[in-house]
């Protein structure tokens, strides 16, 4: 801190003032206006307090000097006398404030506060020069990335790398700037891509891919793998767009991306329900390598309902988000498929069934705090989960996805926002457990000799006596019951 002062006792007045205030200050005394220049250059003051008399012209000699040298630093004059008039005088020409060595309270917050704001400015001008390099360093790593980048905004393109403009024939990067990021994407894509770019600014997208096909300028189609993170560009929330150069579809064999194409769902990415159906029945096939295999059934409650209060139009938009909600929590090796409007099979391997469990309270929980934004409009809906457990010795495709649709109306029916298991392995268990008991019962009756047979006589309904019985064979139990 610059003390300028021509009276010894002013700076020791200061020192012990601010330090009964707890600050641990460093006065550095200037006796002269001429040597403050110098000061203010050699010495990282963090305020300058300067004793000026009742003349107005020695406050206005103090801030040209500080003005001079581009000192940024809060000037506090002291004088004998203070009045309303005098801070307004002062302020208006450069000080922060005006105050006398009488009033010490007063002296101590004044310098508090201004000594806390200068700190806070100095932070925040370091924060913001380190965030205009990290902006210089990112905008140098993309013109030179061979991945095509873009950011975007409220579904705007606010920037891009030249390996973006280069993919989608732009001749420089002013005729990308502006344009929706909708109108680089074939309109089947549109719900999916909206979907994920709000799951992504909310902090709900994981890194798995986003897949759609890209309209180029010549008006032809590309099948491409979006990557899509959280950003920033400037000051502003983003999405981040990004082709991997590496994971591009167009590299990929031309039959794998026809039959992508084929089998996927434009709106949530997953199988459609033929197609699900015929890899759920390849993989039953196969055996499990470890723990236990569900077969999920996820849909919201009340959807009729809801369908009816969105539109058809809309609708799409909210099964986009929903099935964004099942992607984030869903595991990359887990088989999911549209299998109506919005019910969505999910067939997962985990290590034990309280690992499934935990996934459906979580599918629950997440839906249930979700505010879905469909069109213009904004619902909440919770959803039950139904699921069913595989029978590792005789897997049938039919009848488990039976158990998971009747599981999830069960679960909506009982009140929604719940999960319903169907056991049917349990349910074979305990039978075959009740038959071994009534083999063993059995046996023992036939080597004691404990059946007996009964003959009863049959009346003939017109009459005539023929001498019919109708044999019947006990079983007594031990004590003759």
């Amino acid at each position: 801190m610059i003390v300028l002062t021509r009276h010894q006792d002013n700076v020791e007045a200061v020192n012990s003032t601010l330090r009964n205030a707890g600050h641990a200050v460093h006065c550095h005394w200037i006796r002269e206006l001429n040597d403050l220049g110098e000061a203010l250059v050699q010495i990282p003051a963090h305020m300058l307090i300067a004793f000026v008399g009742p003349d107005a012209g020695d406050t206005a000699k103090v801030i040209g000097v500080c003005r001079q040298f581009d000192a940024e630093v809060p000037v506090i004059f002291v004088r004998e006398q203070v009045d309303e008039d005098i801070i307004a005088s002062a302020m208006m020409e450069g000080a922060r404030d005006v105050v006398t060595l009488k009033n010490t309270i007063r002296l101590q917050a004044v310098v508090t506060r201004e000594l806390e704001a200068h700190l806070q400015a100095r932070m925040l001008n370091s924060t913001l020069s380190s965030a205009q390099e990290y902006r210089e360093q990112l905008k140098s790593f993309m013109a030179g990335s061979a991945d095509a980048i873009a950011h975007v905004q409220e579904g705007i393109v606010v920037d891009a790398n030249p390996a973006w403009l280069d993919l989608y024939g732009y001749s420089d990067l002013d005729a990308a700037v502006g344009t929706p990021i909708m109108d680089a994407f074939d309109p089947d894509a549109h719900a999916a891509l909206k979907g994920a770019l709000v799951a992504c600014l909310q902090g709900r997208w994981s890194d798995h891919s986003l897949r759609a096909n890209a309209l180029l300028a010549d008006g032809s189609t590309l099948p491409l793998e979006l990557e899509l993170s959280n950003a920033e560009y400037d000051g502003e929330p983003a999405v981040r767009l990004c082709i991997a150069a590496s994971r591009r579809a167009k590299d990929e064999p031309l039959d794998e991306r026809l039959t992508a194409a084929l089998e996927n769902d434009a709106t949530t990415g997953a199988l459609q329900r033929r197609f699900f159906i015929e890899h759920l029945t390849q993989s039953l096939a196969q055996p499990i390598k470890a723990g236990v295999r569900h077969l999920l059934c996820i849909e919201p409650d009340g959807f009729a309902e809801l369908a009816e209060n969105l539109g058809p139009l809309a609708l799409e938009d909210f099964v986009a988000e929903f099935a964004a909600i099942v992607n984030e929590l869903r595991q990359p090796n887990d088989l999911m498929g549209r299998f109506g409007d919005c019910t969505l099979m999910l067939l997962v391997e985990r290590g034990t069934p309280g690992d499934v469990q935990a996934l459906a309270a979580d599918l629950i929980a997440k839906a249930t705090g979700h505010v879905f934004r469909a069109g213009e409009k904004q619902v909440t809906a919770t959803c039950s989960v139904g699921i069913a457990m595989t029978d590792p010795r005789a897997p049938d495709a039919a009848l488990l996805l039976k158990d998971a649709l009747d599981a999830r109306r069960a679960a909506e029916q009982a009140g929604g926002g719940r999960s319903q298991l169907v056991d049917r392995a349990d349910e074979d268990t305990r039978q075959q457990a009740v038959d071994e008991l009534w083999v063993r019962q059995i046996k023992s009756a036939l080597m004691e000799n404990r059946f007996r047979l009964m003959q009863q006589p049959t009346a003939s309904l017109l009459g005539e006596d023929r001498g019919m019985y109708d044999v019947l064979v006990r079983m007594l139990a031990p004590q003759g019951q």
